[in-house]
């Protein structure tokens, strides 16, 4: 059993393993040994109230905990040392009842108080405080004014909440025993970070430096981000720059401007594209710039031709002019041709790879969550691929995978602000939410697997905390659920190890909690298995209590127990061994048996006869009706108790003999001798010796009563009729008057009874004593007067 020394040890340890997980809450004063007396420091925001009467917030609060005698079964005493201002607190005391009814435990009782302080426990009906209760009511907006967590939550961003980097700290976890892998990853992520700001690579850089968690070390980080920005916007600028001066034709320059361009950011998206496009058009103007001299050179060849005089030359030159006016005509005009599909190709090639260009920056847009943007880019570059002739095939390939992207669920979704999260469609914000949150559970489960139960429950009571306050509502009732499994499993294993070690009120009060905790998991499949626990703890309590009980001779109280424990084998049959059975049902016979005895004898000590003889025939009706199950040898005590109710029976009717004798109730004497006699005749001891000399005595008594009966009915008889026996023989008195008769016994005359009767004879105002001797013969049955001495 669990004394109070080992409850003190246990919940001192307890308290002092739960606050190393909470550091707003410390222990600054224990007294005893083990400790029965705490003060308890509170680093919290909470209202207090000030010498003037005002009442502000505190960051510090102190309070005392006296555990009473007979803690846990009575609540501790607990008192604020500081000028709390709340509903349940008063200057002498703190109301706890309530919460240590629901769980009597030190570490429970001291956080509970936590919660109180900042605001987040209070009670607006009966308050010990009602001008507490009416300014709590008035400013509950504002409330709670603290959280008691593990770790502090940042709460600067609105859309969600970012870690402070000492919340896993306070959990006992550094970064690395934390993430581990993320971790390393972020420094890998760093040193491609600072390669590809080296290379130029300033668009892949800062998707790299986004990704990096802001707990990361990176230094001067704001310094680059902004540096970044401002490259990405010059950037902007200088392509812009170029596909203008391409527009205008001036190649050259725009050839300059996108070198400026690469020089700053070499991974510009659609860079390469543009520069293959302006050195295309180059050479396409170089090729047109030769074939205009090479004419330009035969036309002046032909104007210094010295003119031929001759008809026949001059018809020859005539056809030949013809011919090639036609040629040149032909070549013109497939040069045209060519000019204008070459013209057609560039524009498309500009088009499509403008496109392709604006199709990687919708990409990004949506990367950055800018749907909007982004569905208004890709449509602009779905309008500008219908304007597409010679590369139409490639454009429309763009434009089924454009279209494709713009009907997805997933961008869909994105217009309407959400993103996929573990299979479902949530808001961005509430997405983030849920990381933040899957990293505190992730952190709790990481203690499940290092087997630090406590730990874990303090982790998943912050991401508990977490999902309500940034109403995550499903997740917060799973964390609820898991949070009960877990309690539900640590108690569990607190009551089986109290039943290894036979710690059975222990074990009991545990497993109560573990079947209070299992009703409320509604998919609970342990409920049943734990009342059956519970049975069998209780039994098995009880069966030790009465024990103890029986040992000091408590046998009502051994009884009460011993029936409460068979009750709860009724209800649940299988929870103890046949044998354990066996041991209870023999343990409540015998305790009823010595009950009975006792009382028995108890009655017989204060003379109450009656009721000792009433106590002794229930005790052998018990025999009686249980001797198969009492143990072996029963049977003489058996025989001692009938001898015992005998004997109180005869001196419960020698007693109500004397009783009659001296009243003088012979007849009712008689009948009690009689019954003595009965009594001693239908038992099975009237062979004893003494029960047969007391037999005899009786019947010495019974002849003498008969003879007593005997005289006194002849007393009777002459006091009825001394009138008539005085007028028989005193005649001369017949008108006198008869008073005042009175018979004695004088002696026996063999066989025969004399008796003297004497009465009060008044005549004529005068009075005298009159006398006679009347003799009676048993034998004739007849009276005589008796004249002898």
């Amino acid at each position: 059993m669990v004394t109070d020394s080992d409850q003190h040890t246990a919940d001192y340890e307890q308290l002092q393993t739960t606050l190393e997980l909470y550091p707003s809450i410390k222990i600054s004063l224990v007294e005893g040994n083990p400790p029965d007396t705490y003060e308890i420091e509170y680093h919290l925001n909470g209202y207090v109230r000030n010498p003037d009467g005002s009442i502000t917030t505190a960051k510090l609060h102190r309070i005392r905990i006296t555990l009473p005698f007979g803690y846990p079964h009575f609540a501790p005493m607990v008192k604020p040392l500081t000028h709390i201002f709340h509903p349940d607190i008063d200057p002498a005391a703190i109301r706890i009842a309530e919460q240590w009814q629901k769980n009597p435990t030190l570490s429970d009782l001291v956080l509970s108080i936590g919660e109180m302080i900042c605001g987040n426990n209070y009670s607006s009906e009966d308050p010990f405080n009602q001008e507490a209760a009416d300014w709590y009511e008035q400013h509950r907006n504002e409330l709670p004014l603290d959280v008691l967590q593990i770790a502090d939550i940042d709460d600067s961003d609105e859309r969600f909440d970012t870690l402070d980097e000492d919340a896993f700290t306070s959990l006992g976890l550094d970064d690395e025993d934390l993430f581990g892998a993320e971790a390393e990853a972020d420094e890998s992520k760093i040193d491609l970070f600072h390669l590809q700001i080296g290379q130029k690579n300033i668009f892949a850089a800062a998707k790299i430096l986004a990704d990096i968690p802001q707990t990361a070390n990176v230094p001067d980080r704001e310094q680059i981000e902004q540096t970044i920005a401002d490259a990405l916007k010059k950037s902007d600028s200088l392509f812009k720059k170029a596909e203008q001066l391409e527009d205008q034709g001036e190649l050259d320059e725009a050839a300059i401007v996108i070198d400026d361009l690469e020089s700053i950011v070499g991974d510009y998206p659609g860079l390469d594209n543009l520069r293959n496009r302006i050195l295309q058009s180059q050479s396409l103007a170089n090729s047109f710039s030769l074939e205009n001299e090479d004419e330009a050179e035969i036309s002046s060849q032909e104007k210094s031709a010295p003119l031929q005089k001759e008809p026949t030359k001059k018809a020859a030159i005539s056809a030949e002019s013809s011919i090639s006016f036609k040629a040149i005509f032909i070549g013109v005009v497939i040069g045209i041709i060519l000019v204008a599909g070459g013209l057609l190709y560039v524009q498309d090639h500009k088009i499509l790879t403008q496109g392709q260009t604006n199709w990687q920056k919708v990409h990004a847009l949506i990367d950055n969550r800018q749907f909007d943007d982004a569905q208004a880019e890709a449509e602009a570059i779905v309008r500008d691929m219908d304007n597409l002739i010679l590369l139409k095939s490639s454009g429309n390939s763009l434009t089924t995978e454009i279209n494709t992207l713009l009907n997805s669920d997933d961008f869909q979704q994105g217009l309407l602000g959400n993103t996929l999260y573990e299979g479902s469609y949530v808001s961005f914000a509430e997405a983030e939410k849920l990381k933040k949150l899957a990293k505190l559970t992730n952190t709790a489960e990481r203690f499940i697997k290092q087997g630090k139960i406590r730990a874990s429950l303090a982790a998943y009571q912050q991401a508990l905390h977490y999902a309500r306050k940034n109403e995550l509502t499903v997740k917060a009732l799973e964390l609820a659920q898991t949070i009960n499994n877990l309690r539900l499993e640590e108690t569990l294993a607190t009551a089986k190890k109290a039943e290894q070690e036979k710690e059975w009120e222990n074990a009991v009060k545990t497993y109560s909690r573990a079947l209070e905790l299992s009703r409320s998991i509604s998919d609970s499949k342990d409920a049943e298995e734990i009342t059956k626990r519970l049975a069998a703890a209780t039994f098995r309590h009880e069966l030790d209590q009465s024990k103890q009980a029986f040992t000091g001779a408590q046998w009502q109280e051994t009884i009460t127990m011993l029936e409460h424990a068979r009750q709860l084998l009724k209800e649940n049959p299988t929870a103890v061994t046949e044998q354990e059975r066996t041991e209870l049902n023999q343990l409540l016979l015998n305790s009823r048996l010595y009950q009975l005895l006792t009382l028995a004898r108890e009655a017989y000590e204060r003379h109450d006869l009656a009721t000792s003889i009433s106590r002794y025939q229930e005790t052998l009706h018990l025999l009686d009706t249980e001797k198969n199950n009492f143990s072996p040898g029963i049977e003489g005590a058996y025989g001692k108790i009938q001898t015992t109710l005998l004997m109180l029976q005869i001196a419960q009717v020698q007693r109500q003999a004397v009783q009659a004798k001296n009243s003088g109730k012979l007849t009712e004497l008689l009948n009690h001798y009689k019954r003595i006699l009965e009594l001693i005749r239908t038992s099975p001891f009237h062979t004893n010796e003494n029960l047969r000399q007391l037999t005899g005595d009786i019947q010495k008594q019974i002849a003498n009563t008969r003879r007593q009966l005997d005289r006194q009915s002849k007393i009777n008889y002459l006091k009825v009729n001394y009138q008539k026996i005085f007028k028989k023989h005193y005649p001369s008195f017949t008108g006198s008057k008869f008073e005042h008769p009175k018979v004695v016994f004088r002696k026996k005359i063999g066989g025969k009874m004399l008796f003297t009767l004497t009465c009060i004879e008044r005549s004529q105002g005068s009075s005298s004593r009159l006398s006679l001797q009347y003799l009676y013969d048993p034998a004739t049955k007849r009276w005589t007067l008796y004249t002898g001495q």
